[in-house]
């Protein structure tokens, strides 16, 4: 292959008619992965990046090419309210894009999620502009390295099963054709063949960084154009079709340029009523996303690090020989109990006070609860592990047979952000588990290490007793009428069932004349 060569992709060909610069961009993808996952990654947040200014020319909203990607994500949610969970895998696919460039961080399995991500981004995107009841179909698992682990080998493995279940006989026979013809050539080519072809692929990453930063500089062109006529806005930069002709030796780059361009031109000047029909079509593509378990996990550990945890569900495995550290607040995939392992056990020095159940995305998180409750009651002090003092819990309070709760805190998730639309299927639901009556919540994020450990150093059942106690005395008497309301005021807030309530406090006007 030299760099005239494009490959074709076998996940984003779909783009291919319409949006060439996307499906060039995933075949590059896809073609790194079994070699080079750290390319890989670079390469797959230029396609965010390059899909975040699509959406936001469609949205008129592309003010500057050049714009850092966090700060156009942030304005495509608060600004144009596309769907939190579509941003948060343009997030994720940023994050870890980042640590590939700057760190040269990251494995296959990074590079799988997000490639498996990036797909359902382009999907999503199809669907929300051009059809919005395209079938995507299977996807289909790039070529494996050399040496896979065997997490990695066995996720590559599930992605081919489900692939071939969904795909005719005569599809089946083609896609393992084509497998079997990529290996041939890439065992006819050897060491030195994949070295000379890493320096190709190298080069049209390179390539694409630098058309990457020549088109941010033909858009900032054709914006400046704009604004000598007199087109401009104070807020938001409007083009003009007659500003769509710059002259590049590159004339893809120019031609996608136009396209941006023309994209802002007629989002802005369309009427509310088609924005709001496209938010609409957003909203509904955005339910369509189907992420896998092992995705989800992907989001999860992102969700846990930027609050506090030490997460990687990949690396940070009881089976690799992960343990608790003191004076580290860890959350370690698969924990083992007498009940199964739970998908994380969430521990503050060498103390384990919460157990998470993870969930792909249409599963039922609420109903999760209860797997994380079976975790808990199966949980075995281990390898120096401690627990909470004040364990183990009832199950409830009357006599029953079932086992106690040894961690007091139960959590359950999909990686979703909580809508209440789809209450049982998104957020991150808790429950504590120290009481009998406190009821399964949904949250909007996780708690932090330390807000954890605060909630487990209150006693709310001692305080509630404390301030039933307590009589009442402010100095000057209360009439019958006036002490219930007090009373049903505090019962109604040791209700746990109680999470909101709007108080009015009634006072009577005297006036003199």
């Amino acid at each position: 292959m030299n760099a005239n060569q494009q490959p074709k992709s076998a996940n984003f060909n779909f783009l291919a008619k319409r949006y060439p610069d996307l499906e060039r961009i995933g075949a590059l993808c896809e073609r790194y992965f079994s070699d080079d996952p750290i390319v890989a990654l670079i390469t797959l947040r230029q396609f965010g990046e390059l899909l975040a200014q699509m959406v936001a020319a469609r949205s008129g909203l592309l003010s500057d090419a050049r714009e850092q990607q966090a700060d156009l994500l942030r304005r495509l949610r608060v600004e144009a309210n596309y769907p939190p969970n579509v941003l948060d895998l343009f997030h994720q696919i940023r994050v870890d894009g980042n640590a590939a460039t700057h760190r040269r961080d990251g494995d296959h399995s990074k590079a799988l999620a997000c490639l498996k991500m990036a797909r359902q981004l382009g999907i999503w995107f199809y669907r929300t502009f051009d059809d919005r009841n395209f079938k995507s179909g299977p996807f289909q698992p790039p070529r494996p390295p050399v040496d896979p682990t065997a997490e990695l080998a066995a996720e590559l493995g599930r992605l081919k099963a489900e692939r071939d279940a969904a795909f005719t006989e005569a599809q089946r026979a083609k896609a393992i054709a084509a497998e079997a013809e990529a290996a041939r050539l890439a065992a006819e080519k050897g060491a030195e063949g994949a070295a000379e072809e890493r320096k190709v692929w190298e080069q049209l990453a390179a390539e694409a960084e630098a058309a990457k930063s020549q088109l941010a500089k033909q858009v900032a062109d054709l914006q400046a154009e704009a604004a000598f006529a007199g087109l401009a806005e104070p807020s938001i930069i409007h083009f003009h079709e007659d500003a769509l002709h710059v002259r590049s030796p590159d004339e893809g780059v120019n031609q996608l340029a136009e396209q941006l361009v023309g994209w802002q031109v007629a989002a802005v000047a369309s009427p509310a009523a088609e924005k709001q029909k496209v938010l609409q079509l957003a909203e509904v593509a955005a339910e369509a996303i189907d992420l896998d378990e092992a995705d989800t996990r992907v989001l999860i550990d992102e969700q846990l690090s930027e609050r506090g945890w030490d997460a990687d569900s990949v690396n940070l495995r009881y089976a690799k020989g992960s343990r608790p550290v003191r004076g580290k607040s860890m959350a370690i995939a698969e924990w083992p109990t007498t009940n199964g392992p739970a998908d994380y056990a969430l521990f503050v020095g060498m103390k384990c006070i919460a157990l998470v159940e993870a969930k792909r995305k249409r599963k039922n998180v609420q109903a999760a609860i209860d797997q994380t409750s079976r975790y808990s009651q199966g949980f075995v002090s281990t390898d120096g592990v401690e627990l909470p003092e004040g364990g183990p819990w009832r199950f409830h309070s009357g006599h029953t047979g079932k086992p106690s709760f040894r961690v007091p805190f139960l959590f359950a998730t999909n990686g979703r952000p909580y809508l209440k639309q789809v209450e049982t299927q998104s957020g991150i639901w808790f429950r504590d588990a120290r009481d009998p009556t406190n009821l399964r919540r949904a949250l909007v994020d996780w708690p932090t290490p330390e807000g954890l450990m605060a909630e487990l150093n209150i006693d709310r059942q001692a305080a509630q007793k404390r301030l039933a106690s307590l009589p009442i005395e402010f100095g000057f008497p209360l009439r019958e009428y006036q002490k219930r309301a007090i009373h049903t005021v505090e019962s109604a807030l040791a209700n746990d069932a109680n999470r909101t309530m709007l108080l009015a406090m009634a006072h009577r006007r005297w006036c003199q004349r």
